[in-house]
């Protein structure tokens, strides 16, 4: 099972590097009705592996986005939430937007929601401040 998450993560990861310029020419037009844009990175965290973080986009520029941990992690311990960081292209996991309600992006969570039985879908659906199609 952990070399499937795995393939599914990196295949995840390898849909958001490939999209990435799509990302940040929607942050750079500024277009009314999108919102939270984040990007995730990753982190090392306490037992020597990488927790992959949510980070709010601040600003872009020059091949690097300036952006704030949305919540604490769980084991990148040294991290907090509200802090700041300089995140650059290559090293961005996944990105997301909101758009008319609706997820742009984000193939982690459309990943881990796929892996979902229905009524815990249904569930997660419900949690989340936007449509996932």
């Amino acid at each position: 099972m952990q070399d499937n998450e795995a393939r599914g993560l990196a295949q995840a990861t390898a849909e958001a590097q490939t999209s990435l310029e799509d990302f940040i020419a929607a942050l750079q037009e500024n277009r009314p009705g999108r919102s939270g844009f984040a990007i995730m990175a990753p982190f090392a965290s306490s037992g020597g592996g990488r927790e992959h973080v949510w980070l709010a986009i601040h600003l872009y520029r020059d091949g690097a986005f300036y952006a704030e941990v949305t919540s604490d992690p769980v084991a990148a311990s040294k991290i907090k939430a509200g802090q700041l960081f300089s995140v650059a292209e290559g090293q961005v996991t996944d990105w997301m937007y909101i758009e008319a309600e609706r997820l742009v992006g984000g193939y982690s969570i459309r990943l881990e929601r796929s892996r979902l039985a229905p009524e815990e879908r249904e569930a997660f659906d419900r949690e989340l401040p936007f449509r996932v199609e």
